[in-house]
C-alpha cells in the first residue's frame, strides 16, 4: 500500500468512526427521524366533561400527556444536537484534511518547479 492509499483510508475513517460513534437518526427526502425517542406522544381526546370528576381525570390526563410530549421533545432536542455536533465536526475534519491535502500538493509541485526552473 502506497502513501497515497493509506492517507485516504486515514482520511476516510477519520470521517465515518465520529459519526458512527453517535446514536444518529435518519435523514431522508428532507425528513430527519430520531432514532431513539419513538414516536411523538398522542394527545388523546377527553371523555365528556360532564362532572367534577370527569374534569378532574382530564387535567390530570392532559398533565400526563404534557409529560410525556416534554420527555419526547427533551430527547429530540438532545439527539439532534448530537447530530448536527456530528456532522458539523465531520465537515470542520473534511475541510482541514482537503486543506492539508491541498497543501501538500501545492508544497510538491513547488519543489519541482524549483528543480525545473532554477
Amino acid at each position: 500500500m502506497n502513501l497515497k492509499q493509506r492517507s485516504w483510508r486515514g482520511f476516510l475513517a477519520f470521517l465515518i468512526l465520529p459519526a458512527s460513534l453517535a446514536q444518529a437518526g435518519t435523514l431522508a427526502g428532507g425528513q430527519w427521524q430520531s432514532a431513539s425517542c419513538g414516536q411523538m406522544p398522542n394527545y388523546a381526546p377527553f371523555p365528556a366533561l360532564d362532572s367534577l370528576p370527569a374534569y378532574n381525570m382530564a387535567v390530570e390526563q392532559l398533565n400526563n400527556q404534557r409529560q410525556a410530549a416534554k420527555t419526547y421533545l427533551d430527547c429530540l432536542s438532545r439527539e439532534a444536537n448530537a447530530d448536527n455536533d456530528a456532522i458539523n465536526r465531520n465537515v470542520k475534519q473534511a475541510y482541514s484534511a482537503t486543506t492539508a491535502a491541498d497543501s501538500r500538493a501545492v508544497s510538491q509541485l513547488q519543489a519541482a518547479e524549483k528543480r525545473f526552473n532554477p
